[in-house]
């Protein structure tokens, strides 16, 4: 049996929300059948913890899948790939399996940055680039037209792998503070900004520090569009960070089980091991975050 723990905090009578989903490296990507069938109801409030580095969850083929549904089978502009974006998304999860991020939701952060891999005509960014998430697309430059044509800093990139690699490399970069001394960094943040932002809640420029960007609400965004993609590809709705919906009265704070069997579980009050925790199959991994209180129902 699959099993996926989610550190939540949840209020009453809204969605559980997403802290951690920790497998084991070498677990790899989630299986479709470890999801039950979607949940349809408005989107909760987000107040989750969403960890920058981890495994994916999902597959290219499910984040495929879940562009082409929204796109309504419009294909992305990627003439690198063929217009490929099974190939695209192959990139993502491949490059961010090598770093330990979370190709996935880098990916969806891509969804959002191109317009869908549009690149809209208004943007600095050209589809030929190899840019998928505005790479030195700073305030004020004007609009790209050729790579022959760029200045340094240059937004085109020889390849499409080298462009997802480099865009891998930043959100390491600013996640986990021990990249600072990794060798072969294609980019990395200002020195002030590594390691700053451990989880996607933090990007943004609500700290006063523009993470990526200067929204206050960009990684929360992220989020939002990384759990309708979860849930497209058949993930309990009330099991997700920025949850499309779930119903029950609950309240506290504790964990969560997900397992192929497809109901989520409620446990008892996390401590320093795992002894305490009711579950009902043998956890692959967890986390304990200090002061929270168990899950009451």
């Amino acid at each position: 049996m699959t099993t996926m723990v989610f550190l939540v905090s949840r209020p009453r009578a809204a969605a559980a929300i997403l802290l951690g989903a920790l497998f084991a490296f070498s677990s790899g990507v989630l299986a479709p059948a470890a999801f039950a069938a979607p949940a349809r109801a408005e989107v909760s409030r987000p107040t989750s913890r969403t960890p920058v580095m981890g495994p994916n969850l999902l597959t290219p083929q499910q984040l495929a899948r879940w562009y082409d549904h929204k796109r309504w089978g419009i294909p992305p502009r990627l003439p690198n790939l063929d217009h490929d974006i099974v190939r695209l998304a192959r990139l993502f999860i491949e490059e961010g399996r090598v770093e330990g991020v979370r190709g996935d939701i880098a990916f969806v952060q891509s969804v959002l940055e191109t317009g869908w891999f549009s690149f809209p005509s208004a943007g600095q960014i050209r589809p030929s680039f190899n840019n998928f998430a505005g790479m030195y697309a700073y305030n004020g430059r004007a609009p790209g037209t050729t790579c022959a044509a760029e200045t340094a800093p240059s937004r085109c990139f020889s390849s499409p792998r080298r462009g997802v690699r480099t865009l891998i490399h930043l959100l390491r970069g600013y996640a986990d503070a021990t990249s600072a001394d990794l060798p072969d960094r294609l980019e990395m943040p200002p020195g002030d900004r590594i390691g700053v932002a451990p989880i996607w809640e933090k990007f943004g420029g609500a700290s006063g520090k523009a993470i990526w960007a200067t929204a206050p609400d960009y990684g929360r965004v992220i989020i939002r569009l990384y759990s309708d993609a979860l849930v497209y590809n058949g993930a309990r709705a009330e099991c997700l960070p920025y949850s499309p919906g779930g119903s029950g009265s609950m309240s506290g704070k504790g964990y969560w089980l997900v397992t192929s069997q497809n109901p989520c579980f409620p446990s008892g009050k996390p401590r320093s091991s795992s002894r305490p925790l009711h579950y009902l199959s043998r956890l692959r991994s967890w986390e304990v975050i200090p002061g929270l209180e168990g899950m009451h129902t």
